[in-house]
Formats: C-alpha cells, sequence, structure tokens
C-alpha cells in the first residue's frame, strides 16, 4: 500500500545518472567469474601446459597492477561516495518547479519530471538545455547568452525575461 501512494506523490526523474548496478551484483559476478575461472584451470591443467599457466599468470598481474593504477587516480572506486542523502533527493523529485543539471560539456545529467512536463520533452532524448531551448529565441536570447558565458567563467549572474510563447511545444501563448 505504501508503495502505492509513493508513486503518486514521488514523480520518478525523467534523467538520472547516479544509478549503477549494486554492490552485490557486481560481487556475485565476481564470485562466478572467478569460480568459472577455477574450475576451466583445474579440468584443463594437463592439456595447457606450463608455458599457458605462466603466461595466464602474467596477465592476471598486468590487470591487478592496472586496477591499482586506476584506484588510485580514481578511475575505479572500491566503495562508491555517498551520492547524496535521500531526502534532498526526494525534494528534488517532487519539486513542482523544474531543475536540470548539467555538467561542464552542457550533458544532461539529472532532469525531474517538472522540467520534461514543463518543455515537452516525452523522453531523455527530447530533452534539451535551456541553453539549447532558449537561445533561438529573440526575447531570451541575449540573456541566456550572457548567464550561459558568466558560468562557463564561474561566475553566478542572474536574468530576466518574458516570453510570448510558451517553451512547450502545443501549448497555449500567454
Amino acid at each position: 500500500m505504501a508503495k502505492e501512494t509513493r508513486g503518486d506523490f514521488y514523480p520518478v526523474p525523467i534523467v538520472d545518472q547516479n544509478t549503477r548496478p549494486g554492490a552485490v551484483a557486481r560481487l556475485i559476478i565476481f564470485i562466478v567469474v572467478l569460480t568459472g575461472a577455477a574450475v576451466v584451470f583445474g579440468l584443463f591443467r594437463e592439456r595447457l601446459g606450463d608455458p599457458f599457466l605462466l603466461g595466464m599468470l602474467g596477465v592476471l598481474a598486468m590487470i591487478g597492477v592496472g586496477f591499482l593504477f586506476a584506484t588510485a587516480i580514481g578511475f575505479v572506486q572500491i566503495a562508491p561516495r555517498s551520492t547524496g542523502d535521500e531526502l534532498s533527493k526526494a525534494f528534488v523529485d517532487s519539486m513542482s518547479q523544474g531543475l536540470l543539471v548539467t555538467d561542464t560539456k552542457g550533458r544532461v545529467i539529472y532532469a525531474n519530471r517538472a522540467y520534461a512536463e514543463m518543455t515537452g520533452a516525452a523522453s531523455a532524448a527530447d530533452l534539451k538545455t535551456v541553453e539549447g531551448l532558449l537561445s533561438d529565441v529573440p526575447e531570451a536570447s541575449m540573456t541566456i547568452y550572457r548567464l550561459a558565458s558568466g558560468l562557463r567563467d564561474g561566475q553566478a549572474g542572474d536574468g530576466e525575461f518574458r516570453l510570448a510563447q510558451s517553451i512547450k511545444p502545443g501549448a497555449e501563448p500567454g
């Protein structure tokens, strides 16, 4: 019953790239691969011979050293860092105002359902950034350009503009 009412109150975000396979799933996959490799080496030890086993140990050693370097530079994380607490995520997901988060290259990392409804996006592929939506609208282009340039330079800014048409396709003017 609680899960049914939660779906009405807690809208699912349209884009959320923080989801990863769980640690338990990764551990199970790792155990299955190691067990399979041990069985194969045990069954075919006589056929494979010592040179193959030494070569395989060399390859595994190189993979291990590569993993250590990848872990040291932060490319691989042993324990995932906390991505934020659940209260703030629930708050942002259920906001009535549209929220869009992008990285420094302008790729969409997160967009809540309200942003998708406001812009008329039906799926994650339909989402556009604020700059992409409003850069060709004459009323907003200068303000958006100034804000985007300031953000690229690391400066905060604000601006205001009024649109004659809604940014949602097919919406009534006003």
